[in-house]
């Protein structure tokens, strides 16, 4: 039976539908790239673009179809998917595109979307949008202050590289091209959320910082706050 053009596209009907368009997008390995450090596509996909160079065609071909395998039925990849492309200057419009099926299809009428800084957007509730812009304000500002104060006291980039792969195996590949102290912030900023600030807790307690003591402190009684009237998946979403 045909679908009617006012029903939801699922996220299989919205890659079909840009389909013609993807076959012709630019810098397949970039963005296959870019997807699988967004945890969207496998290792396994990433070295069949790889290896199908010098052919561009074949690395469309290869990311296509590995696309294909995880965005049926998955939405949320299909939105990071969107968000990846319009880094992209010549992929933006295709990005955009896909972005609009998407909030078409998945998003409430009541929602609002949020941009986030990786370029990703997140439904948010009209009635809530004004907690959660503050809450996330919060956030920023506390994880300011406590980079502030952690590069002023000048701990050494390998006492906090060890930190960060005691912590966590997942980090070990981005760890290796965190140049500075503030890269590697950045990448526990990026582990962390709204309500899931413990390994950045966790390096304060390490390096004995009674003032980052104070920042994290402040920021956990707003938290409580906030997060109480926050859905769950809406503050662990936001880094």
């Amino acid at each position: 039976m045909a679908t009617s053009s006012s029903s939801p596209l699922s996220s299989e009907d919205i890659f079909n539908k840009h389909y013609s368009a993807l076959s012709s997008l630019c810098d397949p390995v970039s963005v296959t790239r870019l997807l699988y450090g967004e945890l969207v596509i496998t290792g396994q996909i990433l070295s069949n673009v790889e290896s199908a160079s010098p052919s561009i065609t074949k690395q469309r071909e290869e990311l296509l179809k590995g696309l294909r395998e995880v965005l049926v039925g998955n939405d949320n990849n299909l939105q990071t998917f969107a968000s990846v492309l319009c880094k992209f200057t010549a992929n933006v419009k295709l990005g955009e595109a896909i972005h609009k099926d998407y909030d078409k299809s998945f998003l409430d009428e009541n929602d609002v979307t949020w941009e986030t800084n990786e370029g990703g957007r997140i439904p948010v509730p009209k009635r809530k949008s004004d907690d959660f812009t503050s809450f996330h304000d919060l956030y920023i500002k506390m994880f300011k202050k406590l980079s502030d104060t952690i590069i002023r006291h000048t701990p050494a980039i390998e006492d906090i590289k060890s930190f960060i792969e005691c912590f966590t195996s997942q980090l070990e590949g981005q760890l290796l091209v965190a140049e500075s102290i503030n890269d590697q912030l950045l990448l526990m900023r990026s582990s962390s959320n709204l309500i899931d600030i413990e390994m950045l807790q966790g390096l304060t307690e390490h390096l004995q910082l009674p003032e980052g003591r104070e920042i994290i402190s402040e920021y956990q009684e707003d938290m409580m706050k906030y997060a109480s009237s926050l859905p769950v998946q809406l503050c662990t979403a936001e880094s």
